[in-house]
């Protein structure tokens, strides 16, 4: 499929029906920790998409999780923040190499490994505390957060590279 526009089409349709179909109707994982894989679809986006872009499709994927799970624009807030602050966090990793792809092969496994943990440590930290409607971290939401963040390390990781580390099929915008 060579129309980058369709291909990601489909993965924003793919990660939607994943996240509400299967990971929004299973209850947490040891009660704690909860899976959320649609942040794949910013995270894997190649490093010279346009930036407004990024935000407006995490925006719009963000928005399309809220509205099927009912959780009132607290992903689309993360999902936001995420797309803002991707570039500066690929910078950190890769040394601003722009010719470098977000991939394990290309970026080092370790290297993107941290990406993937920073990012979705922040965006857990944002949907979790947000869902919780606590002013304070307690050590229940300490917990959901860490344990949510490897559950859904984890599963990424397993998508990278059962899908995406052949070829690097999503292209930018």
């Amino acid at each position: 499929m060579n129309n980058p526009l369709v291909w990601n089409a489909l993965l924003f349709i793919l990660y939607v029906s994943i996240q509400v179909a299967l990971f929004g109707q299973l209850k947490p994982l040891l009660g704690v920790a909860s899976c959320f894989v649609y942040l794949n679809f910013i995270l894997s986006f190649p490093r010279e998409t346009n930036s407004t872009v990024l935000i407006g499709l995490g925006f719009l994927i963000g928005l399309t999780v809220d509205i099927f799970l009912f959780t009132w624009g607290i992903h689309s807030g993360a999902c936001v923040l995420v797309a803002f602050l991707r570039p500066y966090v690929l910078d950190f990793f890769t040394q601003k190499e722009k010719s470098i792809g977000v991939s394990a092969k290309e970026m080092g496994f370790v290297n993107f490994s941290l990406f993937l943990v920073l990012m979705i440590f922040l965006h857990h930290n944002i949907v979790l505390f947000l869902e919780s409607g606590a002013f304070s971290y307690s050590g229940l939401l300490l917990i959901k957060i860490l344990s949510s963040t490897l559950y859904t390390f984890t599963i990424i990781m397993i998508f990278h590279f059962l899908f995406f580390s052949q070829t690097q099929k999503q292209t930018s915008l």
